[in-house]
């Protein structure tokens, strides 16, 4: 049981800082609605895309807790990002160290560039599929 990834599949251009593909294989699918940046108390962790996404990742965090879970079961993992320009790639990997360290996965992933979300405050929603024994 687990996940394995694969960074490099022949006949593939590789993706920086993603899996091109990962296998999971366990007994529980765990699918995680989109996160954005909002605090516990309902309010926004900041107006900026580096805090959101911090804050995103920290409620996928509290999410997969919840449902026995942790970041190194996550087999997909999907990132919104509203007006999306390759320089806003800086802020999201910076928050990504910020909140998971040197414990970051690297598993399979998809950036959507969207014109807005739900809230016209949120500029990221992230969501997750975790699978565990």
């Amino acid at each position: 049981m687990g996940i394995e990834r694969k960074l490099e599949i022949d006949g593939l251009a590789p993706i920086v800082g993603s899996a091109l593909s990962a296998d999971a294989r366990g007994s529980r699918t765990i699918y995680l609605s989109g996160q954005v940046g909002t605090l516990p108390d309902g309010t926004m962790a900041g107006d900026d895309l580096k805090s959101q996404a911090a804050q995103a990742l920290r409620n996928i965090i509290v999410a997969l807790d919840a449902n026995d879970a942790t970041t190194t079961d996550i087999a997909k993992i999907v990132f919104y990002i509203v007006d999306w320009t390759p320089e806003k790639l800086g802020p999201l990997f910076e928050a990504a160290i910020e909140v998971f360290g040197d414990d970051m996965v690297v598993t399979a992933s998809t950036l959507v560039g969207v014109a807005a979300l739900f809230e016209p405050e949120w500029l990221i929603e992230i969501d997750a599929t975790a699978v565990v024994d």
